[in-house]
């Protein structure tokens, strides 16, 4: 009994660590901003301080990431790493995570390279492409929009 008590208390604590770094505003913000606008410009979330932002593509490890960027991401969501339906938006502070959305890619795939992405030019813009062989079916594509 003690031990279903005490794995119990485990699940609940790290459901909150992981749940704390999710952010439905900031997923709602960029939602909106993808059907008002077409773009998503990233520095408009400005509601808490972050820096640079990294966006994973499905099945990145984690692990890997936090490698090759020096970033601390111990208690990001995992879900990407066995996911392909989202892309992970990490908010780094620091090189520490501060938030995280899983954007669905019904929202669109967001294809980027080059991370991290500082806050200021983490503007991107919608490019639709379609699919040969699906009918009607269309690929939302962000590609970073460059200014000089």
């Amino acid at each position: 009994m003690k031990k279903k008590i005490l794995y119990i208390i485990i699940i609940i604590i790290i459901g909150y660590s992981v749940y704390h770094y999710q952010d439905t505003k900031a997923l709602n913000s960029i939602e909106t901003q993808i059907e008002e606008t077409n773009k998503i410009d990233f520095s408009k979330i400005d509601y808490f301080d972050w820096d640079e932002l990294l966006i994973l593509k499905p099945y990145q490890k984690i692990n890997d990431i936090e490698k090759k960027y020096k970033v601390n991401l111990i208690n990001a969501d995992n879900s990407i790493e066995i996911y392909d339906k989202i892309n992970s938006i990490i908010f780094l502070k620091n090189k520490q995570l501060i938030k995280q959305v899983n954007l669905s890619n019904k929202s669109g795939e967001i294809v980027f390279d080059n991370n991290p992405i500082k806050k200021e030019s983490a503007i991107f813009i919608l490019k639709k492409m379609k699919i040969k062989g699906y009918k009607n079916l269309y690929l939302k594509r962000f590609i970073q929009q460059t200014t000089k």
